[in-house]
């Protein structure tokens, strides 16, 4: 059976956190300037070069909510709604992508903002890509896609 992990990614301007589980379990000193999110997203790619005949790696495993916030969220933000459906109109909220599609390589953005999305590094389907987790049971209603702000 699977584990259902909760990772949350928080960056700005001091520093990079990464929590698991709603836990802190690495921080580090940033590079300084945090740059805007612009184009389209490309969840589970990577442009890091590590992979035999130095291809771009990326995350094989199975993803479920995908959230981008406009300000960094700390550890008590993280834990209040890590196990919990957004509505898609919260303060900050800038991007969330439930993968509630079924399937294929497109991502809908249910915040409103309409970020054009994708699983892996285009819309086609390789053997680096992610997958949509399944049965991953969250509290609260389902989200419903909303309309341009």
């Amino acid at each position: 059976m699977e584990r259902w992990v909760h990772v949350a990614r928080v960056i700005s301007k001091k520093a990079e956190k990464l929590y698991v589980d709603g836990k802190l379990v690495s921080a580090v000193e940033s590079g300084g300037a945090v740059r805007p999110f612009a184009h389209e997203l490309m969840i589970g790619n990577s442009d890091f070069f590590g992979a035999p005949g130095d291809e771009p790696t990326g995350f094989r495993g199975s993803i479920d909510e995908v959230r981008i916030w406009s300000k960094p969220r700390t550890q008590k933000d993280i834990v209040r709604t890590m196990h919990t459906y957004l509505r898609g109109n919260e303060r900050g909220l800038i991007g969330y992508f439930p993968l509630e599609e079924g399937r294929g390589q497109y991502v809908r953005d249910y915040s409103g903002h309409l970020i054009a999305g994708s699983l892996g590094s285009s819309y086609q389907a390789d053997d680096r890509d992610p997958t949509r987790a399944e049965g991953v049971h969250l509290k609260g209603r389902k989200p419903q896609p909303r309309s341009r702000k």
